[in-house]
């Protein structure tokens, strides 16, 4: 079995055997960061930063793959018109947010994320319009960065890393 799909099953059956566990409180779950009200733009630092500061139990956001094969915070797959998939790291980079921030990496996303224990990351990966085979290796970068960076340490339940989410 590939590994990339390994990492897939183990990842959903995590998330299942997390969703069977009871739990008596609600739970708040920033989409995209916490961007409405705060000015910050969705799916960048500053959104992340504010479900942080606001005690989120989770902020979910999307990854998409560059041209280059650089894992890029987004929810659509287009930026100002143009197309995360067919642009390359170097040029993604040089894109300002409204806020003056510049389209983050999943690294970066991911670096702030760690840098606190109180609010989980929720990752969604999304597919390529390309081909599948980018979804599949987008899912890989995925998985190689959050144990290269430690995001998913410790047990399940509290690493920083909670869920992904992958659809085809």
């Amino acid at each position: 079995m590939r590994p990339t799909v390994l990492a897939g099953i183990v990842l959903f059956a995590s998330l299942l055997i997390s969703m069977g566990q009871k739990e008596n409180t609600t739970r708040v779950i920033a989409h995209r960061g916490a961007w409405k009200n705060t000015g910050a733009p969705e799916n960048s630092i500053a959104s992340l930063q504010h479900a942080i500061t606001l005690g989120c139990f989770g902020s979910e956001f999307d990854v998409h793959l560059s041209a280059d094969s650089v894992p890029f915070i987004l929810h659509d797959n287009t930026i100002q018109g143009i197309p995360i998939e067919k642009t390359n790291a170097a040029e993604l980079k040089k894109i300002k947010l409204a806020n003056g921030e510049s389209l983050p990496t999943l690294e970066e996303y991911l670096l702030t994320g760690k840098s606190q224990n109180k609010t989980r990351l929720i990752l969604e990966i999304k597919t390529s319009s390309i081909s599948k085979e980018r979804s599949l290796a987008l899912t890989k970068k995925c998985v190689d960065l959050v144990t290269q960076i430690g995001a998913a340490s410790c047990r399940f339940g509290c690493g920083r890393i909670r869920w992904f989410r992958l659809s085809f």
